[in-house]
């Protein structure tokens, strides 16, 4: 006989189980990519990049047991932004994050919630972080941010200002400093 994997949430890190009580229902994977399009010169449309999406799966799914501690396992989860891992028969999407958490009950099945788990692929943006020549950066000490880790801080701002800036920034104080007036 055939195995079948059974759709589950799983631990991000350990691809352990959670929310034993939820019981999927039905699993949609949407995974997509956007193509760039421009029209050029004569009229035709070409494209030349193409972009990729996030992974969307929903998962409609029945919690049975005790569905107080039930429910407040997975609404946990979803409150503290829990990254886990969803196994579908075909494959396993890990770093997905619960996006939404639609819920319904019904009097004809009180001993059971319905509901609809949305989730989204998590993806952390990583900075860049090497050195550029010289004469793509404004100033020459910007360039390396290897060493550093990050951007070389600005200093501090050691120009005169006007005596119109001054009266600008400083109020009514400044007014009667500029004007010498002492009360």
């Amino acid at each position: 006989m055939i195995e079948i994997t059974p759709v589950a949430i799983l631990d991000n890190q350990t691809l352990e189980p959670l929310f034993e009580s939820v019981s999927p229902m039905v699993v949609d994977v949407r995974e997509s990519t956007k193509i760039t399009k421009f029209t050029v010169e004569n009229g035709t449309v070409r494209s030349d990049h193409a972009v990729v999406s996030p992974v969307e799966i929903s998962i409609d799914f029945v919690l049975t047991g005790d569905l107080a501690v039930a429910f407040e396992e997975i609404h946990a989860a979803f409150r503290e932004l829990r990254i886990v891992a969803i196994q579908t028969r075909e494959k396993l999407y890990p770093s997905m994050i619960i996006e939404s958490l639609p819920h319904g009950e019904s009097a004809d099945t009180a001993d059971t919630v319905r509901g609809a788990l949305q989730l989204i692929e998590w993806k952390e943006a990583e900075p860049d972080i090497g050195t550029l020549p010289e004469r793509k950066v404004n100033k020459k000490r910007q360039s390396d941010t290897k060493k550093t880790n990050k951007k070389a801080e600005e200093p501090e701002n050691t120009t005169k200002k006007s005596a119109a800036a001054e009266v600008f920034d400083g109020g009514l104080d400044a007014v009667k400093k500029f004007f010498g007036s002492g009360g």
